[in-house]
């Protein structure tokens, strides 16, 4: 169909003229307005599948990438041995997955650029017109906000609740975000674990204190590339100064009563 016109395979071999021809007849069809809607739907429907395939959990974390995908649940880490596996598998999808987002971005600001320019041969009104209007307020179609800029030929696509690409990446890695604290809080409550052990009587050393200053200072570091990872991993440490705590008094109420 004609749509496919406006659907460049390759993002860098666009053909402004072809794009043109295709938005003409939909302009003469009267379905200009839709036509534009459905494709620009049609790219961020994909983008949501590429960010979900290339981020499943559960995929990364087998054998091969064509494992079949399995239902929703807890987000599992690899195991140590597979760690390599799977960070390479997580890297290479997402350099597919910023492809991806990359040629999708271009094709939809290349179809922006010939509605600003292209104009209907017989009434001379630019196609972005037919796309903003009325101009005066701001167009809801689906789940986009159509707005006019300042320039009256350009206009912007915005999510109707707000939420940019970097909010929207971001939330896909919330699974990631929630297995790795989990396993940050097991590296941070081991060593306090380990010099409290059940029955003991004997109260941290020295050299264990420094074992146990060694693992926060440790994951406070790795976080450190994050502020909100940072803050995350803070609330960790917290709850083991807190378990710290806890274990010291229950050694000390202990001692007391010896």
């Amino acid at each position: 169909m004609t749509t496919s016109l406006m659907k460049q395979d390759n993002a860098d071999n666009k053909n402004p003229t072809q794009v043109g021809t295709a938005l003409q007849v939909f302009h003469n069809l009267g379905t200009l307005k839709d036509t534009v809607t459905n494709v620009v739907d049609g790219y961020c429907t994909t983008l949501e599948d590429s960010i979900n395939n290339a981020l499943d959990v559960k995929v990364l974390t087998q054998p091969s990438q064509s494992a079949v995908r399995g239902g929703p649940g807890r987000a599992t880490m690899p195991t140590p041995g597979n760690t390599a596996a799977f960070r390479a598998s997580l890297w290479t999808n997402m350099e597919k997955l910023m492809d991806h987002i990359c040629a999708a971005c271009g094709q939809v600001q290349h179809l922006q650029k010939v509605l600003t320019k292209k104009r209907d041969p017989v009434s001379h009104i630019c196609f972005i017109e037919e796309i903003v209007k009325p101009a005066i307020s701001p167009m809801v179609t689906g789940k986009k906000f159509y707005f006019p800029m300042d320039d009256r030929d350009s206009f912007i696509f915005l999510d109707i609740v707000g939420m940019s690409p970097e909010k929207a990446l971001k939330d896909s890695l919330q699974p990631y975000e929630a297995a790795y604290l989990s396993k940050s809080l097991s590296r941070l409550f081991d060593p306090i674990n380990l010099v409290f052990p059940p029955g003991g009587r004997n109260p941290p050393s020295s050299d264990e204190l420094d074992g146990i200053i060694k693992t926060i200072a440790s994951e406070l570091n790795v976080a450190a590339v994050d502020a909100n990872l940072t803050l995350a991993v803070s609330k960790n440490v917290a709850k083991t100064i807190q378990l710290y705590g806890v274990k010291s008094e229950q050694l000390f109420s202990q001692s007391l009563l010896e």
